[in-house]
């Protein structure tokens, strides 16, 4: 009778949440941390999605006003440059080429400059 009221209850729920409840008594012990576990990687994607919808609406904005009122920050365009890299490829956009082609090159230029005082002061220190 038992076997039966659980085939039942396996077609009507699809069977995977009295599978993984079968396994847990046959095994003889109870997992309660799966379902924390689930709860918390849920959470965790939730949260890294609202972020990068931020990060895509902040550079909305900033290029917008960059755009319409000809704010030519110094910080607005670093940051420009950072989102460039962390938004969604958007090859139609010409800033964002330029503001990722910006991001590129100054990362280029500073290990550059990086290398250089290195091995001048490697120079320095041999001498």
């Amino acid at each position: 009778m038992a076997a039966l009221l659980r085939h039942g209850a396996a077609r009507r729920l699809g069977g995977s949440m009295v599978r993984r409840a079968e396994a847990v008594v046959a095994d003889g012990r109870r997992r309660l941390g799966a379902r924390l576990i689930h709860t918390e990687e849920q959470a965790h994607a939730e949260l890294a999605l609202e972020v990068q919808q931020k990060k895509e609406e902040l550079y909305d904005v900033i290029a917008k006003g960059e755009e319409i009122f000809w704010t030519s920050s110094f910080r607005n365009k670093l940051l420009l440059q950072h989102l460039a890299v962390q938004v969604k490829a958007r090859p139609e956009d010409s800033k964002w080429r330029r503001m990722r082609f910006y991001r590129k090159a100054n990362t280029l230029l500073d290990t550059m400059g990086l290398i250089a005082l290195t091995s001048s002061i490697a120079t320095y220190v041999v001498r």
